[in-house]
């Protein structure tokens, strides 16, 4: 498995992208992040770094759900 730089995206961003509200993001990510998935570096929170669980989880799922 190849592990890239950590992901930068932003909780605007996300909001937008799911149709949720900055604050639910933000309370999703900062459960993720006690969980030990993800980093929310910086003041504010305004970015998150994918920790290496989270990557290889979701190699996981890709090759367990996705035929090849």
């Amino acid at each position: 498995m190849t592990v890239a730089l950590p992901e930068r995206l932003s909780y605007t961003d996300l909001g937008a992208r799911f149709g949720v509200s900055r604050t639910h993001v933000r309370t999703l990510l900062q459960d993720a992040e006690q969980a030990g998935l993800v980093s929310l570096p910086g003041r504010g929170g305004r970015f998150v770094e994918l920790k290496p669980a989270i990557l290889q989880a979701f190699d996981r799922f890709v090759r367990e759900h996705v035929g090849t």
